[in-house]
């Protein structure tokens, strides 16, 4: 019986270890996340993703963007949202039930955000266009500050 419980622990370790490889193969060509710093409240950090890079044209690129949060940005959330549990077991008069870590890790995990993004060289300006995993209906435009992270994306995806 022993042998037949390590065999059957052993097999699952290999189909685990298989299944791993495959994923870590399966994805080496597709996102090529590069990390051009912070944002300026330094609670994201911002990358753009390599391999999404099209020139529309001459002066107008699309490329995919990714924000997560950053070493400071975790923790600034964990002393929010440790501030909101307060707050709420305050307003409702007894204390949470069970282990309140699960939920705050999940939130966290869903701050991390990935955009379809669109950059115009000639006007130095970054458009979201509705879709991807925003929500908004219409084109955000918003204009690159000097010295930030989108500004280092702009001058390496811009240049000719």
């Amino acid at each position: 019986m022993g042998f037949k419980k390590s065999g059957i622990h052993f097999l699952l370790f290999f189909i685990a270890f298989v299944f791993v490889l495959f994923l870590t193969d399966a994805g080496a060509g597709e996102n090529q996340w590069k990390l051009m710093g912070k944002t300026k409240d330094k609670n994201f950090l911002v990358y753009y993703d390599t391999a999404s890079v099209k020139h529309i044209r001459k002066d107008y690129v699309s490329l995919r963007l990714k924000k997560e949060r950053s070493a400071e940005g975790i923790e600034q959330f964990k002393k929010d949202f440790y501030a909101s549990v307060k707050e709420a077991e305050a307003k409702a008069g007894e204390k949470v039930n069970g282990p309140v870590e699960p939920v705050m890790k999940a939130l966290l995990e869903r701050e991390t955000k990935e955009y379809a993004a669109e950059i115009d060289c000639a006007k130095n300006e970054l458009r979201l266009p509705p879709g991807g995993s925003h929500t908004v209906t219409f084109t955000i435009v918003d204009d690159i500050e000097s010295g930030t992270s989108t500004e280092k994306i702009k001058n390496e995806v811009c240049k000719n």
